[in-house]
């Protein structure tokens, strides 16, 4: 008995929890309703034994408990309501995230952060403008997994073709550092010529030389893109302003390959043209700096 007792009490205890609102407000409004009785009656015109300052009173205050008790049981309604409203768009908006394969949003760039993942794939495809400070900064460490034995890293950098005099003039007009064709085109070549062939592939033993793998392509990527062991996938769009903020990633994973994000990288891949990196690159007469 005493547990069946304590069951009730608790279910009493929840079931007034539940409505405490709707109590409320049914309160609030009964007693404003009796205080407008009261207020009625003490009123000199209704009443032999009349109370003026005791009718405006109850009057009053009658008014102002069902006006408010009203207006707030209609103002938690809509609330609510939106609320409910707002949760399933949140829900919505979570699962279109989730289906998209949108895994994490990093606030801010970092190449230090880039390379630290690049130590835990096999093989890692980029499509970037240049990268020179990357390449600077990592080639030592990229030469050593490509001439590893284990034979267990492969590298592929898609950039923008520096022969194509209409690609390197429609981008090198978004810079402030490289305003010219020319000046864009020989910083590419300079990525290519001392990075990645003079710094690296030059250095790698013969057989190992294939792992490394540097293509062109004749659009403008408006972005630099990351997919490593083709399980992971990163996005970082580009910014052309003077007074630009950190550039987030977008880091995809799972079921990311019906995005149009990752199928515009797949098509620039797709259109990708190899160059022999056993030959240096030389620009054409019309965009030698």
């Amino acid at each position: 008995m005493p547990a069946e007792d304590e069951n009730r009490r608790t279910t009493v205890s929840q079931t007034i929890e539940k409505y405490r609102f709707g109590l409320l407000v049914a309160v609030s409004i009964l007693i404003g309703i009796l205080l407008l009785v009261v207020g009625y009656f003490t009123d000199p015109s209704h009443s032999s034994n009349p109370h003026p300052f005791l009718s405006f009173l109850t009057l009053q205050i009658g008014a102002l408990l069902i006006f408010g008790a009203g207006y707030s049981f209609i103002s938690d309604y809509f609330q609510r309501k939106n609320f409910v409203q707002l949760v399933w768009e949140v829900v919505n908006l979570d699962e279109t995230i989730h289906e998209s394969g949108l895994a994490q949003v990093q606030r801010k760039f970092s190449s230090e952060a880039l390379y630290a993942f690049t130590e835990q794939c096999s093989s890692i495809t980029m499509i970037v403008l240049r990268s020179n400070t990357f390449f600077a900064a990592r080639y030592s460490q990229l030469r050593s997994r490509l001439d590893s034995p284990k034979g267990d890293f492969a590298l592929q950098i898609v950039l923008p073709n520096p022969g194509n005099l209409e690609l390197m003039t429609l981008m090198s007009a978004k810079f402030t550092d490289f305003n010219t064709p020319q000046k864009l085109a020989a910083s590419i070549a300079d990525v290519v010529n001392l990075w990645l062939k003079g710094s690296i592939y030059d250095k790698l033993k013969v057989e190992r030389r294939s792992r490394l793998k540097v293509l062109f392509i004749d659009k403008y990527p408006l972005y630099s893109a990351y997919l490593f062991d083709g399980k992971e996938f990163w996005y970082i769009p580009y910014h052309f302003r003077n007074d630009h903020r950190d550039i987030p990633t977008f880091v995809f994973r799972d079921d990311f390959q019906s995005t149009e994000i990752y199928q515009d990288f797949d098509q620039l891949l797709s259109e990708a043209k190899p160059h022999d990196l056993s030959q240096a690159l030389v620009l054409p007469a019309n965009l030698r700096a």
